[in-house]
């Protein structure tokens, strides 16, 4: 993705993204002749169960990407799309807005995806839970938002914490930069 227009279409934020597995990449370029500082193109790039993660940001490995991004020579966006995070499947959407790249994802978590980040905590724990956040890539950081519905969950055993299944909610807020 480096080496093609997408770079360019979103900002330079794949800069310290790595990634492997399988993709393609297809794209048209209109030469004007007589104007050569106005090439056009037009393309998109298919994910196809690929992985990708940016250590720079923060942003652990997304695996089984499958996903579209459409770009031209202004813009590059995903509609929808889906991918793997800690072994949960959920979805993605992508825009560019003022020069920010713009995530929308939703999911559900459950003990599954918690037992990968700390198996003691998660042992604690039973349900699962919606999510959905929202990733605003800016130059030289980022923004965060998550929300989870956690009306099915259930926390025990911690010192000053017990919930039951409940209406609750959790947001987490992050700026980093």
């Amino acid at each position: 993705m480096n080496n093609s227009p997408i770079k360019k279409a979103t900002g330079g934020v794949t800069d310290k993204m790595t990634g492997d597995g399988p993709g393609e990449l297809s794209f048209q370029v209109h030469v004007p002749m007589n104007d050569l500082e106005h090439i056009v193109f037009k393309g998109h790039y298919d994910f196809l169960g690929s992985t990708i993660e940016n250590k720079d940001l923060d942003l652990p490995r997304l695996d089984n990407i499958k996903a579209r991004i459409d770009f031209d020579n202004e813009n590059a966006k995903i509609e929808k799309g889906s991918a793997s995070l800690y072994g949960q499947d959920f979805w993605l959407s992508m825009s560019n807005l003022n020069g920010i790249t713009i995530f929308k994802l939703a999911g559900n978590v459950d003990t599954t995806n918690l037992k990968v980040v700390s198996k003691e905590f998660s042992d604690r724990i039973q349900g699962q839970a919606k999510w959905e956040g929202e990733i605003k890539l800016l130059k030289g950081g980022m923004n965060l938002s998550l929300h989870a519905d956690l009306k099915i969950f259930r926390l025990t055993s911690l010192v000053h914490l017990t919930k039951v299944s409940a209406a609750m909610a959790l947001n987490v807020d992050r700026h980093a930069g």
